[in-house]
This record gives C-alpha cells, sequence and structure tokens, in this order.
C-alpha cells in the first residue's frame, strides 16, 4: 500500500509548521507521473521532471514559488517530423495549512492545502507544465511543411512545384496573354 508520502513529490515541510518566515529550498527531480499532455504535446510517465522551489511559512500557509522542467514529446505542426519541446513553468501556489482552511473555487473544489505535514507539488507541477505546452510545436521557426498536393516535405526540395492552375482563373489568364501579346505587338515609341 502507498501512501502520500511515497508519491513522487509530496514534500514534508514540518520544520516550516507555525514558523512565519521559514523557509526552504528544495530541488526535486522525480518522474513526471501520468496524464502531462494535451492532444498536441505528451510527456512520458517516466520522464524525469526537475522542480526548484521555495517553500516559505506565511500566516495564510505555505507559499511555494519556484520552477518545473522537461522536455516533451510533439509532431512538428507544419511537416509532421517529431519534435523534442522543452517545457518550463513558473510555480506559484499558496498552500493552506489544512482543508477547513482552504479555499473553495466557482466549482467547490477545495483549493490546495496541506495533508497534515505533506505538501503535495505534484498538481500545480502538472498545470504548469500542460500550461506551456505550445498550441502548434515546430521543428524549425522558418519550416515550410508539406506540399498541400503531394506532402512532399518542402524543407527536402524547396524549388518543389506543381505546374496546375485553377480553372476558375482561366479567363484571367486569357485576358493576361491577350493583354501581353499586345503590348509585344505594339509599335515602340522612340
Amino acid at each position: 500500500m502507498t501512501t502520500i508520502a511515497d508519491a513522487p513529490f509530496v514534500v514534508d515541510v514540518r520544520a516550516l509548521l507555525g514558523k512565519p518566515g521559514a523557509y526552504q529550498r528544495l530541488e526535486i527531480t522525480e518522474p513526471v507521473g501520468p496524464d502531462v499532455r494535451t492532444e498536441v504535446v505528451a510527456v512520458g510517465e517516466a520522464q524525469p521532471v526537475t522542480a526548484e522551489v521555495m517553500l516559505e511559512s506565511v500566516r495564510e500557509g505555505i507559499l511555494v514559488t519556484g520552477q518545473a522542467s522537461t522536455v516533451g514529446d510533439a509532431v512538428c505542426s507544419r511537416c509532421l517530423d517529431p519534435v523534442r519541446v522543452d517545457l518550463s513553468a513558473p510555480l506559484q501556489e499558496l498552500y493552506a495549512w489544512s482543508a477547513q482552511e482552504a479555499e473553495v473555487d466557482d466549482l467547490g473544489e477545495l483549493g490546495p492545502h496541506l495533508d497534515g505535514e505533506l505538501l503535495d507539488l505534484r498538481p500545480p507541477i502538472r498545470d504548469g507544465l500542460i500550461l506551456e505546452m505550445p498550441l502548434a510545436p515546430l521543428c524549425d521557426p522558418d519550416c515550410p511543411g508539406l506540399c498541400p498536393q503531394c506532402g512532399v516535405r518542402l524543407a527536402d526540395d524547396p524549388s518543389h512545384v506543381h505546374e496546375s492552375s485553377d480553372p476558375r482563373w482561366a479567363a484571367l489568364s486569357a485576358l493576361k496573354n491577350d493583354l501581353l501579346d499586345e503590348q509585344a505587338d505594339a509599335p515602340k515609341e522612340n
């Protein structure tokens, strides 16, 4: 049977209880765990996340500030090549001393709070990393993507073109050619 004390990113804050102004700096590296993903970017469950945090005892509870960083996997939104995405999320969360002192949000859910002498950093780390995930990751900011007609990767063949025209433009193309022919046939003035 595992307890919350055995879970990743759970910190014993006994040294900070009832001591406003006391603080503790930590660097924790643990596997990220499940459900750190969007439809576009995913962080594997075993992927390590490093959290550098400062825990500070304040009158209302424990204030957590810091940074969490890891790497996610995605697909380039232009060329569909695999992409590694560096993720770095700022952390700032106030944990109430107990569930009874925690604020209730608009949905009726309890805000962050200590579980006895333990503080679980995983929820703000997970939420922060998800918020930092790009909506359209790119392998390169200048990625030209794929040809919309045949799917060729344009970075591999920059001169790739198709000789086809939209039939709706045929009349305009004919008019352009007629005007060019008239200009070529017109006598040149000196």
